[in-house]
């Protein structure tokens, strides 16, 4: 996890979340399709909480 010293707040767009994550883009859609990441619609465009991101990259998935 590459939590810097300013944690981000607000909203994070997908490509900003994926690019944190280390992951692709269509990663991050398929984990949104698949209800294992929360967002929110602005319009017509998903974004997530930078909460959700931090979260997603503290959760340990080595069990799986």
């Amino acid at each position: 996890m590459k939590v810097s010293e300013e944690t981000k707040t607000g909203l994070a767009t997908v490509t900003a979340a994926a690019k944190y994550i280390g992951i692709s883009w269509s990663s991050i859609q398929k984990l949104m399709d698949d209800g294992e990441m929360e967002y929110r619609m602005i319009g017509t465009d998903r974004r997530i909480p930078w909460t959700e991101v931090y979260r997603f990259c503290s959760v340990d998935r080595s069990a799986k």
